[in-house]
């Protein structure tokens, strides 16, 4: 995860020499905080420490022993609230206990989703007590990536394009609820289209092809995309601790928004409205609980 720090202004402590003395000055730090849980079968305490650098937090996990810190990992936080993402039939993996993953079904398309949870104790403590559908603030921090020039299109692709993405958007809903004749359906539009963009492909580049994607960058590693969309606008973004800004990019990626964050000094070329960001991303999700009160009483 320490490459990622870059993604939120924290370049300088992608060495880690250079973060661990970081990490030792941020302890004695009045913006740091801190949540724990035990575990109530054998009563060790798991403490999430957070460090504020608003918009941004530097979330630090490790455990409570004799009163001695062990920190055991680490997640850059963005205090994005862009792109709320409602998941169905979801679960919190707790494999690896301090990296959960939330896994589930985006309710509007029924695509499979997952992503790193930003907070852990949060997770520990109310995931038994959730609601059916969790409404997840979803984006993305990037270590690389391209600006591309868009594709032309004319208004009339525009809106062909659109009724195509609600058309699939329909097929996706009905075949995850269990309609065969629209899984059969999906499967036969996506035949085709590849066997489109395998004709296309002879004869042009595949950037001029597809508009957007977002894929897996690797079947093993939960929570790692790699994405193509379209700029829909462009924030620059300070970190009040570093002073170090970062681009925030609202994406258009299949017709869906998407939020990535990437540090300038990672990025190839100059980005505006209207054209391509191409590149790869670790996908994170801030949950909102929507709990009633008396459920967060211990």
């Amino acid at each position: 995860m320490f490459r990622y720090l870059s993604a939120i202004g924290m370049s300088e402590y992608i060495d880690k020499k250079k973060f661990q003395s970081f990490l030792l000055s941020s302890f004695h730090s009045q913006d740091l905080s801190m949540d724990t849980v035990t575990n109530p079968e054998t009563g060790e305490k798991m403490a999430e420490f957070y460090l504020d650098m608003d918009p941004f937090t530097l979330i630090l996990r490790g455990k409570i022993s004799e009163n001695r810190i062990f920190v055991e990992s680490l997640l850059p936080v963005a205090r994005s609230y862009r792109n709320l993402v409602p998941i169905d039939a979801w679960q919190i993996d707790f494999s690896d206990e301090m990296m959960p993953i939330l896994i589930g079904d985006h309710l509007e398309t029924g695509s499979p989703i997952d992503l790193f949870v930003s907070n852990l104790i949060q997770a520990k403590r109310y995931a038994s007590k959730g609601p059916d559908i969790l409404n997840v603030y979803v984006y993305g921090l990037s270590i690389s990536g391209q600006i591309l020039l868009n594709t032309q299109s004319s208004a009339e692709d525009e809106a062909a394009y659109l009724d195509q993405e609600e058309y699939m958007d329909e097929l996706s809903r009905r075949a995850a609820s269990g309609d065969l004749r629209a899984r059969q359906e999906l499967e036969q539009e996506d035949r085709a289209a590849w066997e489109d963009i395998e004709k296309r492909l002879q004869d042009e580049d595949v950037y001029s092809i597809i508009d957007g994607l977002i894929l897996p960058a690797n079947a093993e590693i939960y929570g790692s995309f790699t994405v193509l969309g379209t700029i829909r606008a462009i924030h620059k973004i300070l970190n009040s601790y570093t002073e170090e800004w970062v681009y925030e990019f609202e994406l258009s990626i299949i017709g869906k928004p998407y939020t990535v964050f990437i540090n300038p000094k990672d990025l190839e070329g100059y980005p505006s409205v209207g054209m391509r960001f191409q590149g790869s991303v670790l996908l994170l999700g801030n949950i909102d609980w929507n709990l009633r009160e008396e459920v967060f009483e211990e």
